[in-house]
């Protein structure tokens, strides 16, 4: 019913064939591509996760917190696991970036662009943390554990430490805001809320908790070790005829914990600016991939030239330039229009009645297409979020309000099932 719906709205019917089946392969495409942001995005945040409640313990001790790191990193030390993070990192970060390509107006809610924001942040306040910890380990002899590295970001580079922080608080917010608009549309999501929520405030706060602890922990450890002359700074310009790093820092039974290599001030001082030029590449690098996306974007919106003219039932009439979606040409307009998904196409709450249209609209893909026939939605329904309208004018109704909140949406499918239930029995007797 709605393949022939779409057949109908879509008007250069010579070419028909052609482009339903270009939009059914597009349709299994973008599932693809959800499902790997879904997984992707939940291997990072697990990992995340993992970390900070390692980081957790530092409320206790330096010493627990090393001592436990084996427990939570040892599923991450598997080849197949390792590989899996790897991926996700790179598969989440590319769909990031091709969102952003694809993303046909700026113009947004504040929840998206603290999401959008947090996306694009990551990347810089992660290069010098990733960085630092695999050629520190390779050229400086580095081991990567809690004291050593907790002792360089409190002594030695304190604005490394306040960098971590804030990699931290990003990550997380961005991770929570992705899961739990995914997750709010499930049924059992209004039960678990009040458990999750609390979790997801306590879980950075006593990491960040943590992490201070055990600063303070490293800074008295350095004061003591230096009290009898034995610590040696990071900072290779402090004495350059010291050997580079000669101790780290006293462990709990009062020995010093050394590099795996010793390495003269002038050899340190070479190694130390390798790092940082690598790092600054990978600077460069990514605001260059980042600027070139942005360049692309703004290329493929400058092609759509012609107008489209939205009127809505309740009187509201918009006009804009094609390209963006029904949804979006809503919110860049300032027309309420529900989204609990975010234009996902996952909850149907966009969804409109299109009542006439001299317009070319897109065809439904069957993502669309499984969720209105979820809905039980007529013939002339459409998602706002999956539909690009072409030049000419759209008379539409919106179906839902636009603060629907997510269980109104369950408590109207209950409804209907008891309805159902009722009218079956009735039939029955």
């Amino acid at each position: 019913m709605y393949i022939v719906l779409s057949k109908t709205l879509h008007q250069h019917n010579s070419s028909k064939s052609c482009e339903l089946v270009e939009f059914h392969n597009n349709s299994q495409g973008n599932t693809m591509i959800r499902s790997l942001s879904i997984v992707s995005g939940l291997i990072i945040f697990l990992f995340v996760t993992t970390h900070l409640l390692n980081l957790s313990l530092g409320i206790f001790s330096i010493e627990l917190l090393e001592q436990s790191r084996p427990y939570f990193f040892a599923i991450w030390g598997i080849l197949p696991f390792e590989l899996a993070l790897i991926l996700s990192f790179i598969i989440h970060t590319s769909l990031g970036l091709r969102a952003l390509y694809l993303r046909n107006t700026l113009r947004m809610s504040s929840q998206d662009r603290v999401q959008l924001i947090s996306s694009l942040l990551i990347i810089p306040l992660l290069i010098p943390h990733i960085i630092a910890i695999k050629m520190g380990e390779n050229l400086l002899g580095l081991e990567p554990n809690f004291i050593d590295f907790l002792t360089i970001m409190w002594i030695d580079l304190p604005l490394e430490g306040l960098r971590q922080v804030l990699l931290l608080m990003v990550v997380w917010v961005h991770g929570c805001i992705g899961l739990i608009t995914w997750l709010r549309l499930k049924s059992w999501w209004a039960g678990a809320a009040p458990f999750m929520y609390p979790l997801a405030v306590a879980i950075p706060t006593f990491a960040l908790l943590g992490f201070v602890e055990a600063g303070r922990d490293a800074v008295d450890r350095y004061n003591a070790v230096q009290a009898q002359g034995q610590y040696s700074s990071y900072n290779y310009s402090v004495n350059e005829s010291a050997t580079y790093p000669k101790t780290l820092q006293a462990d709990s039974t009062g020995q010093s914990a050394t590099a795996k290599v010793e390495l003269s001030a002038e050899q340190m001082g070479e190694r130390v600016a390798q790092i940082e030029s690598v790092v600054r590449s990978a600077f460069i690098g990514y605001f260059a991939l980042l600027l070139l996306v942005m360049l692309a974007r703004y290329i493929r919106l400058r092609k759509n030239r012609d107008w489209v003219e939205i009127h809505y039932a309740d009187g509201v009439v918009i006009k804009s330039k094609i390209g963006p979606t029904l949804l979006e040409l809503s919110i860049s307009n300032d027309v309420p229009h529900a989204n609990l998904c975010h234009g996902k196409g996952r909850c149907g709450t966009c969804r409109v009645r299109i009542i006439k249209s001299d317009s070319t609209l897109s065809p439904a893909a069957d993502l669309e297409l499984a969720m209105l026939k979820r809905l039980n939605s007529t013939a002339d329904t459409r998602l706002a979020c999956q539909v690009e309208p072409g030049a000419g004018v759209i008379h539409l109704e919106r179906l839902l309000k636009a603060d629907v909140l997510p269980q109104d949406l369950h408590s109207s499918a209950q409804e209907k099932d008891k309805s159902a239930t009722q009218s079956h029995s009735e039939a029955s007797t």
